[in-house]
């Protein structure tokens, strides 16, 4: 995968986007699960902008599925950023962010199918 040219306005999205999901990442439990529980999830706002940056990276070039995945674990690698369980990012982590929670917002956004 080559890495595409972001013009500016793209570079400083891509940082804005970066800086929200790293203010949303790591353990995220929603208030309706009880005391005690260890069900993490992605929070909204973090599913939110990883989309926005998926939208921006296509926007950019790069192409869906695989790019898309690597550039965003760039990202997320890059600036540290935590998956639902408080680890690092990893490929498979990512690749899992993008087809589910992602995925589940392309779809809210009338994006993709329900297929």
């Amino acid at each position: 995968m080559q890495m595409k040219e972001f013009s500016k306005g793209q570079l400083k999205r891509e940082a804005d986007l970066i800086a929200t999901c790293a203010k949303w990442s790591g353990e995220y439990l929603p208030s309706h699960h009880g005391p005690g529980s260890w069900a993490t999830t992605y929070s909204n706002e973090f599913v939110s902008a990883s989309t926005d940056l998926c939208l921006l990276y296509h926007e950019a070039g790069y192409k869906w599925d695989h790019d898309t995945i690597v550039r965003l674990y760039i990202a997320f690698r890059d600036n540290g950023i935590r998956s639902c369980r408080g680890g690092v990012f990893n490929f498979d982590t990512t690749k899992y962010l993008y087809q589910r929670p992602i995925f589940r917002e392309f779809q809210r956004r009338g994006l993709v199918g329900s297929g």
